[in-house]
């Protein structure tokens, strides 16, 4: 299973590092300028490390490219602030197989207005979920290196 976290802050470095272990196909797309470059060189010097968690380089492929992020990925969590969905899936949607799962974090109300209205411009039959919040509370010790998680 193919696993595409879109962000590259806090909380999509504290998801990636969640996701580990999982047997899952780990990708992290960034589509701010030159920052999946910034993070794969980062994560490629010591791993990424969120609470007793350490997430090697090898096992996550951090990218800019939204075409080859999409394919196959079977769930999308959009890990990044909801001002940013839109970006993410204007360029995602029409690009993701069928049936894909996006999950809106943070979520409810205004991603499922978003989602429905993208998705009908672009003819996909992505289906959504939200999560109101993230479960625990992160901050970025060293980016690319280190995130402190608290909480569950």
């Amino acid at each position: 299973m193919k696993v595409l976290v879109c962000g590259s802050g806090a909380a999509a470095q504290a998801t990636v590092s969640q996701l580990d272990g999982q047997s899952l196909a780990i990708w992290m797309l960034s589509l701010t300028e030159g920052r999946a470059g910034r993070l794969a060189q980062q994560m490629a010097a010591t791993g990424l490390a969120a609470g007793s968690k350490k997430v090697a380089a090898a096992e996550v492929t951090v990218s800019s490219d939204p075409l080859a992020s999409a394919a196959s990925a079977d769930v999308v969590v959009l890990a990044t602030c909801a001002r940013k969905h839109a970006a993410y899936l204007t360029v995602l949607l029409p690009h993701l197989p069928p049936r894909s799962l996006v999950v809106g974090w943070p979520g409810r109300p205004g991603f499922v207005w978003l989602f429905r209205e993208l998705t009908a411009q672009c003819n996909s039959d992505a289906r959504w979920a939200t999560v109101d919040t993230l479960p625990w509370v992160c901050r970025l010790v060293s980016d690319g290196r280190q995130v402190d998680l608290l909480g569950p």
